[in-house]
């Protein structure tokens, strides 16, 4: 009788832990395809410039932005809407898009990307087309963790007076 207790009481232990699933989270990370794709979808929205909150939507809770050539870190997405400033109406885009990406590198869940925003008007002046190379990591979740940006601005006077990040 003992025994028999004991089995069932195994049996239905094996049962039990059977049926529950373990906690596996997805993760891009495991498949280049998803983190291009991702990626794709990321430049998509930035080209179109309409979408913000979806834009955003991109981007983790504790996103890290630096922009290098300029001096900018920026930390959060709230602070990340601030500075992208797309809801502002200072921009006015002169061509279709924003930006047209020419070459992009998928290693694990890191996407560099080169390519050059159109020209458009901010504040009335006009300015571009900059060349740049936007490195993004991704997260398990699929968001957007890091950003490193290397944009040309010019004219480069009106964009003197940043942070120096190399102390970083």
């Amino acid at each position: 009788m003992l025994n028999l207790r004991v089995v069932c009481s195994v049996a239905l232990l094996l049962l039990l832990f059977g049926c529950s699933s373990p906690d596996i989270r997805y993760s891009p990370r495991s498949d280049p395809t998803e983190i291009k794709f991702l990626a794709e979808q990321y430049f998509s929205l930035y080209a179109e410039r309409k979408q913000f909150d979806s834009f955003l939507d991109m981007y983790s809770e504790d996103i890290v932005l630096e922009d290098l050539v300029y001096g900018n870190r920026v930390v959060g997405k709230k602070a990340l809407s601030k500075f992208f400033r797309w809801n502002s109406g200072d921009v006015e885009l002169l061509e279709p898009v924003a930006l047209y990406v020419n070459s992009q590198v998928v290693d694990g869940n890191t996407v560099v990307t080169r390519g050059h925003f159109t020209r458009f008007k901010f504040n009335g002046n006009e300015m571009g087309p900059w060349r740049f190379v936007i490195w993004l990591e991704f997260d398990e979740f699929g968001k957007i963790s890091r950003q490193f940006d290397w944009i040309n601005y010019t004219p480069k006077d009106a964009f003197l007076g940043g942070e120096n990040l190399n102390s970083n």
